[in-house]
């Protein structure tokens, strides 16, 4: 059975393409892993996006692949929600992600991408909905991350991986290239 990763950006849209080519050299450590673009910005709510990767959760279920999630940055609000409804995904793994309702945003992020919006509001009942499988849950986060607060992008329970690096664009491109292999064997474990 091969592994198979749903990756769930952030906000930025516009490194679709980057991500989609990091995440081909993903297959070198025996993870197949499909970008399943958020566009944040592109007016579907909520609930489309979520039917997004639900739909791509199912493809690959059904293909009879064992599948993980990677979520970066804003991916990681819906990711959790996914992650809380479907018991067959394998593990979460997280970069740099929002996992903590109180967090911090900015007004016009949250103007311009309401589903962003009700991704944060779901985020407490996601959090309590995933108790019982935290240990399928890593939390990559970096030394300083001047975007999402590092006690803002943790779940107490989860395994945390604190990279020893600072800024927040910076480690999720390390995640994507570098810390690939450490994210596979994360994943095939």
């Amino acid at each position: 059975m091969t592994h198979r990763v749903l990756y769930i950006p952030g906000l930025g849209d516009h490194y679709d393409l980057p991500r989609k080519l990091a995440l081909q050299m993903w297959r070198l450590f025996g993870v197949s892993a499909k970008l399943v673009p958020m566009q944040w910005y592109n007016g579907l709510t909520y609930e489309e996006k979520l039917a997004l990767i639900e739909t791509q959760l199912q493809r690959v279920s059904v293909e009879g692949h064992t599948v993980s999630i990677v979520a970066e940055s804003a991916g990681a609000a819906i990711a959790l929600r996914v992650f809380a409804n479907h018991p067959e995904v394998h593990c979460l793994v997280t970069i740099c992600g929002v996992l903590d309702p109180s967090i911090k945003i900015s007004p016009a992020i949250l103007t311009n991408s309401p589903a962003f919006k009700q991704a944060v509001g779901t985020i407490a009942m996601s959090r309590l909905d995933v108790k019982d499988r935290l240990d399928m849950i890593t939390i990559i986060t970096s030394s300083y991350d001047p975007v999402v607060d590092q006690r803002k992008n943790v779940i107490n329970g989860a395994e945390i991986i604190r990279l020893p690096s600072r800024g927040h664009l910076f480690v999720v491109a390390l995640c994507l290239t570098i810390y690939a292999r450490k994210i596979a064997t994360l994943i095939k474990s």
